[in-house]
């Protein structure tokens, strides 16, 4: 998965952006608190963007890491775009996702926060040292 290799496994990644979550460990996104529904391309194409920001991405290396070895054309991407800007409320007053023409697209909203949290499953509970009473109690044994 895309940005998975900048994350220590185990650690879950939330990007708040536009009235936006997008949680890149459960592959979800959340619009003003409510699920939103993104086809897996979708979800990549978002990821991906975000991953980047603010660098304006080419269409060819949209197309090569969305896409891996399938031949899709512009206008697939494109409309991957169109129902990417609509799931996540983007408009022209202040756009999330910003079209480079004749060259790409971009993701220009500002990310309000960033958020690593680890999970409770992810957490080892074996230590090297024990905890003093722990330790203390094994040792009278």
């Amino acid at each position: 998965m895309l940005l998975e290799s900048a994350v220590p496994c185990g650690v879950r990644v939330t990007f708040r952006f536009a009235g936006c979550i997008l949680d890149t460990s459960a592959r979800s996104l959340a619009r003003n608190g409510r699920p939103v529904r993104l086809t897996p391309k979708s979800f990549e194409l978002l990821a991906l963007l975000v991953e980047h920001r603010p660098r304006a991405l080419p269409k060819e290396e949209l197309l090569e890491r969305v896409w891996p070895g399938v031949f899709v054309s512009d206008a697939s991407l494109a409309k991957v775009v169109s129902k990417l800007r609509q799931a996540i409320g983007d408009d022209d007053a202040s756009p999330v996702i910003r079209t480079v023409h004749g060259y790409g697209y971009a993701f220009a909203a500002e990310i309000e926060g960033r958020d690593e949290a680890t999970p409770l499953h992810a957490v080892s509970f074996r230590s090297r040292s024990l905890p003093a009473w722990l330790s203390n109690r094994q040792r009278q044994s």
